[in-house]
């Protein structure tokens, strides 16, 4: 196995681990027992997310806006595809759904069936109109305001196709997921894209992931939310804070080893992913 090796102390483990030398020795324990809060584990830091971003319809690319390199914001364009057919839809269905030339014609028609009801109301109740024309003149509201409802119900159809056309179009349009770095860029312009093809690959760099494999007699000393400190190795270098979130409940029985992996903002993205590192930890006591 593999012994951790021991990185370089800050000014505050330098003062924790006299400090802890002193107490073990007012009580009589040996001074390794102390010496071990300040050791330092190898660690490497990764991206938090490595995304394949591909097209969730086939088609082809009409144009890539990114390259390797290009830094990202969640939302931002990456590609798009031809979607002259469906801007065709779009169009179409817009036309339906704002046209009122129908609707306004059989507004028309209810109203002066209404008017006519009216007058044959008043011709019925003094006689001088028969059962047979009321009732004709009756029906014939009732078939007008039948149909206006129907024109009603095929303009919201209308709408909900131009929802739906919308969304096709938008299918055509590649966003990023997250705020990233573009690793790599898989297609160009020109190319066809099938559902399983990746056009680029996103690296989210905030947080970065800090993974290290510790002892696993460290185990009952780990906690989540715990504060570490991470020094990058040359020629990065530095001290950066971080914090415990996953704790794996699997052991490696081959190392003897817990997997811990640890956030460490890096909101300027000044840190690259992909680098060794060293990791302190302020570990529980016993």
């Amino acid at each position: 196995m593999r012994c951790p090796s021991r990185g370089p102390k800050t000014e505050a483990a330098s003062r924790a681990a006299g400090l802890l030398a002193v107490a073990a020795a007012c009580l009589g324990l040996p001074a390794g027992a102390a010496a071990q809060e300040a050791q330092a584990f190898d660690c490497v830091i990764r991206p938090s997310e490595v995304v394949e971003v591909g097209s969730p319809v086939p088609g082809i690319l009409a144009e890539v806006r990114v390259g390797r390199g290009d830094r990202v914001a969640a939302g931002d364009v990456l590609a798009r595809l031809d979607a002259r057919l469906e801007e065709a839809a779009v169009a179409l269905d817009a036309l339906r759904a704002t046209d009122r030339s129908g609707l306004a014609a059989q507004e028309a028609r209810v109203a002066l069936a209404e008017a006519r009801m009216v007058r044959a109301q008043e011709l019925f109740e003094r006689g001088a109109m028969s059962r047979e024309d009321y009732d004709e003149r009756r029906a014939n509201l009732d078939v007008n305001r039948a149909d206006l409802d129907r024109i009603m119900v095929e303009r919201e159809l209308a709408r909900l196709d131009l929802a739906r056309s919308r969304a096709a179009l938008s299918l055509r349009r590649i966003e990023s997921p997250a705020a990233g770095l573009i690793m790599r860029r898989g297609l160009s312009a020109g190319e066809y894209v099938h559902q399983e093809a990746s056009i680029v690959t996103l690296a989210r760099l905030d947080p970065l992931h800090v993974e290290v494999f510790l002892p696993s007699g460290l185990y009952p000393r780990l906690a989540e939310g715990m504060a570490a400190e991470v020094r990058p190795a040359p020629p990065i270098g530095g001290a950066y804070a971080a914090e415990v979130t996953v704790i794996d409940r699997v052991f490696d029985a081959t190392s003897n080893t817990v997997g811990v992996r640890l956030a460490l903002p890096n909101p300027d993205g000044a840190l690259p992913a992909g680098q060794r590192c060293t990791v302190a930890f302020e570990l529980l006591g016993d």
